[in-house]
């Protein structure tokens, strides 16, 4: 994962909101050249705005806390802190025996890396052959193997498509991930089998509110569309949307 040397993230606390755009815009540029070179500039800024806005909700202010808060929401997705598929962030950030917003930052910091070394692969942070695998998925798969069952297909396809992910979760919180799901894609119109198991997939690899976060703006374009006139037309336009965006990064990481 991204090394920020000590007296760097120290020096963050004293800079002004210009400057610690700039240098936020320069750092994750650095260490995340793929997200960096998809992202917009309107869409970079959002990414470092709403960081710092979270951050502070968990009483995070340094420069250096709201770095590395950021740094997690951009490799975890904005909601990583609430997300069922990892409940150690929730549990690490309102852990009232960590008196230090440091230390509990530097407490997720290693729970952060360990759970990428387990996932991922020791040092990565991009998970490059799970969005691999997904870029050839037939949908067809999706209205075979769901038809007798959401719940229990898309958890047998989350295991296909990113076993680690699946093994390190755990069935129980990833049953709550889907139940929440299946709620949600049913909000948007999305009940048939395919879109719902779609929503469901996008949510298991890009973060539980990944409709809401400023990384993915052409997740909430399409869901705030006007144009598409019925749930299918939308879907349509969602599986488009999803397999542009995921073509995208793997031509610039791969």
């Amino acid at each position: 994962m991204l090394v920020i040397r000590r007296e760097q993230m120290e020096a963050f606390g004293l800079l002004g909101s210009t400057e610690y755009k700039d240098f936020m815009a320069a750092h994750l540029t650095e260490h995340f050249p793929v997200h960096a070179e998809v992202w917009s500039p309107e869409t970079m800024l959002a990414v470092i705005e709403e960081g710092a806005a979270a951050a502070r909700g968990h009483r995070l202010s340094r420069g250096r806390e709201l770095c590395l808060y950021t740094d997690f929401r951009v490799i975890l997705g904005a909601g990583f802190d609430t997300d069922p598929q990892l409940p150690f962030a929730g549990r690490i950030l309102a852990d009232a025996s960590i008196r230090s917003p440091g230390e509990r930052l530097d407490r997720l910091y290693d729970a952060v890396r360990n759970w990428l070394d387990a996932v991922v692969g020791r040092g990565q942070v991009f998970p490059l052959r799970p969005l691999s695998g997904l870029a050839d998925f037939p949908l067809s798969r999706l209205e075979t193997n769901l038809s007798a069952g959401i719940t229990k297909g898309i958890l047998g396809e989350f295991r296909e498509i990113w076993p680690q992910k699946h093994r390190q979760a755990g069935e129980a919180a990833l049953r709550e991930m889907v139940d929440r799901g299946i709620e949600e894609a049913a909000g948007h119109g999305f009940t048939e089998p395919r879109a719902a198991g779609w929503w469901l997939i996008l949510r298991y690899m890009l973060g539980h509110r990944c409709a809401g976060d400023p990384q993915y703006p052409w997740l909430s374009g399409t869901l705030s569309d006007p144009g598409p006139k019925t749930p299918d037309q939308r879907f349509r336009l969602l599986h488009s949307k999803s397999k542009a965006a995921l073509a995208d990064v793997l031509r610039i990481a791969t």
